[in-house]
């Protein structure tokens, strides 16, 4: 099936971007007349008649809306640090988008090596990662943010911080000032979940210490060190077995 998007649907017609438009009338060769089914990234699932086959603003008339595949039965905020090789950070949205993510925000910690992001480029890898794996909900990618203002910030649901800090390193000798790190199967499951997880080089104790004070869960995906982003994919399929929609 191929899948298009639109993110406003409002009204009985609507005009593709110029992206959308080539790969429907060059790429695929698509003519008006024919049918075709698009998502708005927002739940709905429409099916829709291609009126215009420009191009570069190609016009498609709304048919009717389909009742496409239910919204993520949690809600899942992963604050990841961008990694210093941009494919790999692309790789995490590719793969987080496909099995199952609500909002991801770029973290700028102590030891992010990379700041800056192409945020159209980001955004169009979400999409198409959403229409490749059928999906009718596309991720919010939130501004990045420091990891100071992301914890001072009001996030709902079970708060966790993966990080590969030993308990005796993270408390500096303060007793009962770090929990013992759970496994994220064992986290708080109440279908919402504010995960962070660090850059390469992991969190600093300072972070680590600072995440703790403002109630987030330390928390481990077992006994391999992980790359980030891998950390990050990891995190998505626990949190969707968990839930048993993978």
């Amino acid at each position: 099936m191929n899948l298009f998007y639109s993110p406003d649907t409002r009204g009985d017609t609507l005009e593709l971007d110029p992206q959308e438009s080539r790969h429907m009338v060059r790429v695929l060769r698509m003519k008006a007349g024919e049918r075709v089914q698009l998502v708005d990234g927002k739940g709905g699932w429409f099916e829709a008649e291609i009126e215009d086959d420009d191009p570069a603003r190609c016009k498609l008339k709304i048919l009717t809306r389909l009742s496409g595949p239910d919204p993520l039965p949690y809600v899942l905020h992963i604050a990841i640090s961008p990694t210093k090789s941009a494919d790999r950070f692309e790789w995490f949205l590719e793969k987080a988008t496909e099995i199952g993510i609500t909002e991801i925000t770029p973290l700028i910690c102590h030891r992010t090596e990379k700041t800056r992001l192409n945020t159209a480029r980001l955004e169009k890898i979400l999409i198409a990662a959403m229409k490749q794996s059928l999906r009718a909900f596309k991720p919010v990618l939130h501004a990045p943010v420091t990891l100071t203002e992301f914890i001072g910030a009001n996030h709902r649901g079970t708060l966790g911080i993966a990080h590969c800090i030993s308990p005796d390193r993270a408390d500096a000798g303060e007793p009962g000032r770090n929990p013992e790190q759970v496994h994220i199967t064992r986290l708080a499951f109440d279908r919402s979940y504010t995960l962070l997880v660090g850059p390469e080089g992991d969190f600093t104790v300072e972070e680590v210490r600072a995440a703790l004070d403002a109630g987030y869960t330390p928390f481990h995906l077992g006994g391999a060190r992980l790359r980030t982003e891998t950390a990050g994919v990891y995190i998505c399929a626990a949190i969707s077995l968990q839930s048993g929609t993978l």
